[in-house]
């Protein structure tokens, strides 16, 4: 056996690690020691033994100096440690041998806080406790450094009673080896909590199928009772047979299993179905050093809970694409370019192209043809800023047939909430949009007969109340010159006749008026105690005539100003007590005015007009607000009327917001109760007619110009104007108007509102124009239609007046404009 082999043979012996014969500079300095050997013995022989041991002695020294450890020997007896010569040392040591009676001196080298290790380590020498150690500390280099060193040594020398005496041993640099065990627990403590924190089941093999690591979720999901550390170690195949039975399938498990192993190649994503219902998801990385097999590592999931959100989202799609679908809803996806995606097959049906014709098409360029790209924008930037919208879209089909669709679109999202595109639900309302247009064109057919209807009225009104105005006009001039008994009887007959002419086409324009929806109700502050006086008075003389009592009753306590309409609730009223006074032979005529109920600002006034007349029956009582109704035709022939009062009652009540109720019985009379809500109004809000004095010297020789195509009117004006002392020129349209005034001055112009030629809108905005924008100008018409007077205004008249007209009418508004003129 070689000196090198024998040497190694002892250091097994007595060093602590075995390991360290492995190191390359204990394998470099047994190599040097043999060599040094060889050499000696050589030299014994050929020159004898003292010079053979001063040689190997040397060559002993260049050995140790070839190695990177630092060579230690320490003797009890001198305490003393001595460290061989070594250039390129582990460490950079200030001295090579350090005497101490206590070793203060070598003790200064460790690091302040590991010098426990290393005396304890001498004193078990010491005490016999220990024959060779291994300990790791930390000691300053000459260079002022901290390193790391591993010193490892054993007992060369005994004495007789077996104590220590001398002790071998070498000093490694194991800094870096240090930092990388530092590294290591750091990146193993990081994977440790990383492995503990997930929420996936992980298990690590051997290529012996030996566990090397496992985490608490995979126990879990498993099922194993043992913590994760205690599997460690295990043979992995006997752990996969005895948890087999946990699947739905075991046998299927298991050899999926062994074709995974067999097969070593990667697997993402598989699902099994466990036997109490779970769903775990696997996945499989075989683990290659060097293209050299090394292991296993698995992967598991529950994904129970995804799978079933999974499902219950797939049966919604299906529940909503078949209400959708049942609801005959075209849905499509498209991508961010409008190219289809997916088209369901209602969208089919109504686009005429099958799903493969419809894929990937650009549907704008599809269905609209080019030139759309604005539109196509607009809808994308929309989608880009999450917002849906609906809109209605002309498109053609696959048969160029013209279709409209109402389209919902929406923004579509990826899993990573990134707008890949939209989804449109189309319903075809083609049908609808005809149906709309047909109507657009029935509601502009009805506004123009709208139109017509007001046309009519108007001159409906105008050509029946000129000839009224001129007969109730010429009775009044009648009636001034001197009659006997009986012409006065028959003017008497004839007034009365017109008056109840005048009445009937009244209420023929209001009724009109009302179903045109061109009468509007006012809204003013008025006294309503005031409101039923007046009513009652103007009623007072009709109702002596018959022998009637006329009576009223008022709640007691002052009433309160309320807005409304007074007009035409005094046409109500006069309506109701009308009717009451026309068909009551005896007795009278009783009305009441009372508040229901009070609301904050606002009161329900209760009317009630009852009579002792003949009453209705029940028949009579539902059709008595109908247009042209009355109880009989015997009814109309004894007391006349259009039969159009009570139906133009109940519109304007029910204008008001308020309610009408009949109560009778033949031959018991009947009581009419209204209902109205009224705001409180305010006393200063009331408005004040301006009494208008007459001043005959104002008028007298004032210049009159009156435009009146009817010859009678124009005849009864210049009579009514002469007698006040006015000077009258009569023309018979507004362009003989503009000549009278182009050739003289007037003070004031009376304009007819209907004329041939010319007719008083067009003269006056003339004159205004061209003439005069001061000179008074009064409309005379015989329109009774809402709105008339503006038009009047507008045209630039100061005024108007309706025929047919008091004369105490006409000639108070021309003393009143020709004295403003005059101031």
């Amino acid at each position: 056996m070689s000196f090198n082999k024998l040497l190694e043979e002892q250091l097994k012996k007595y060093l602590p690690d075995a390991a360290l014969l492995e190191q390359p500079a204990f394998k470099r300095f047994l190599e040097a020691v043999n060599e040094s050997y060889e050499s000696y013995e050589r030299d014994r022989m050929l020159s004898g033994d003292a010079v053979s041991i001063t040689a190997s002695e040397q060559r002993m020294r260049l050995a140790l100096q070839t190695i990177e450890d630092n060579v230690w020997e320490y003797d009890f007896e001198q305490r003393k440690m001595v460290f061989a010569q070594v250039n390129n040392s582990v460490l950079k040591l200030r001295r090579l041998e350090y005497v101490d009676k206590e070793n203060e001196e070598w003790w200064r080298e460790i690091y302040e806080e590991d010098l426990h290790i290393a005396v304890d380590t001498f004193r078990k020498y010491k005490q016999g406790l220990i024959s060779k150690h291994s300990v790791e500390y930390r000691m300053h280099c000459a260079d002022g450094s901290i390193k790391w060193i591993l010193n490892r040594g054993g007992v060369i020398k005994r004495d007789s009673e077996g104590q220590v005496l001398k002790v071998v041993g070498a000093i490694t640099d194991i800094d870096a080896l240090k930092n990388i065990q530092a590294e290591l627990r750091t990146t193993a403590n990081r994977l440790s909590n990383l492995l503990a924190s997930l929420q996936s089941g992980v298990l690590v093999e051997d290529e012996a199928r030996r566990i090397v690591m496992a985490n608490q979720q995979f126990c879990s999901l498993l099922s194993i009772p043992a913590p994760p550390e205690a599997l460690i170690g295990l043979d992995c195949s006997q752990t996969v047979d005895q948890s087999k039975h946990l699947f739905k399938n075991p046998e299927l498990f298991l050899n999926r299993v062994a074709e995974i192993l067999e097969d070593r190649q990667p697997v993402t994503g598989e699902e099994l179905e466990m036997a109490d219902g779970r769903i775990l998801e696997r996945s499989y990385i075989p683990v290659f050093l060097d293209n050299e097999h090394k292991g296993h590592l698995w992967k598991y999931n529950d994904i129970t809970k995804r799978k079933q959100s999974e499902t219950i989202i797939r049966l919604q799609e299906e529940k909503y694409r078949n209400i959708i679908a049942n609801m005959n809803l075209g849905l499509t996806e498209v991508d961010l370019e409008e190219r289809i995606l997916y088209a369901n097959q209602s969208f089919c049906e109504m686009s005429g192209y099958s799903l493969d014709e419809l894929m990937n098409k650009v549907a704008p360029t599809l269905f609209m043809g080019k030139g759309n790209e604005h539109f196509t924008r607009e809808k994308l930037q929309l989608r880009a800023q999450g917002i849906s919208d609906a809109y209605e879209l002309a498109v053609r089909n696959k048969k160029g047939q013209l279709k409209w669709w109402l389209v919902s679109g929406a923004p579509r999202y990826n899993d990573a909430n990134e707008l890949v595109g939209s989804i449109g639900i189309h319903l075809d309302i083609t049908s609808h949009k005809q149906l709309e247009l047909a109507l657009m064109e029935a509601r502009q057919a009805a506004e123009e007969s709208a139109h017509a209807k007001e046309t009519f009225l108007a001159n409906m009104s105008h050509e029946i109340r000129t000839p009224i105005s001129a007969i109730l006009g010429m009775s009044r001039q009648l009636g001034e010159t001197s009659l006997d008994q009986e012409q006065s009887l028959f003017l008497d007959n004839i007034n009365k006749a017109s008056e109840h002419l005048l009445v009937i086409i009244n209420d023929i324009l209001d009724i009109s008026k009302i179903e045109a929806g061109m009468l509007q109700l006012e809204n003013i502050d008025f006294r309503p105690a005031e409101l039923v006086e007046q009513a009652i008075t103007l009623m007072t003389l009709r109702a002596q005539e018959k022998g009637l009592l006329l009576s009223m009753k008022m709640e007691a306590g002052p009433w309160p100003v309320i807005m409304g309409d007074p007009f035409r609730l005094k046409q109500v009223l006069l309506n109701l007590l009308s009717n009451s006074i026309k068909f009551t032979e005896k007795g009278g005529v009783h009305i009441t005015f009372n508040t229901m109920s009070w609301r904050g600002n606002q009161l329900t006034a209760v009317i009630t007009v009852a009579d002792t007349g003949i009453g209705m029956d029940e028949a009579t009582l539902k059709n008595i607000f109908q247009n042209f109704t009355q109880g009989d035709k015997t009814t109309a022939r004894k007391y006349g009327g259009t039969g159009l009062g009570m139906a133009i009652s109940k519109q304007l009540v029910e204008m008001m917001g308020g309610t009408i109720q009949l109560q009778s019985k033949p031959g018991a009379g009947t009581s009419v109760v209204l209902r109205i809500p009224f705001d409180i109004g305010k006393e200063k809000n009331i408005p004040v007619k301006e009494k208008q004095i007459i001043d005959s010297s104002i008028l007298k020789d004032c210049r009159v110009l009156l435009a009146e195509d009817n010859e009678i009117n124009r005849l009864i004006a210049c009579r009514i104007l002469e007698k006040h002392g006015l000077v009258v020129t009569a023309v018979n349209n507004g362009q003989e108007a503009l000549n009278a005034m182009a050739k003289q001055p007037f003070d004031v112009v009376l304009m007819d509102m209907q004329m041939p030629v010319m007719d008083g809108l067009e003269a006056t905005a003339f004159i205004r124009a061209n003439i005069s924008r001061d000179i008074p100008v009064i409309a005379l018409t015989a329109n009774a239609i809402k709105g008339e007077n503006e038009k009047c205004i507008q045209a630039g008249m100061n005024d108007y007046i309706s025929k047919p007209f008091e004369p105490s009418t006409l000639i108070s508004t021309i003393a009143h404009l020709v004295g403003k003129q005059l101031k």
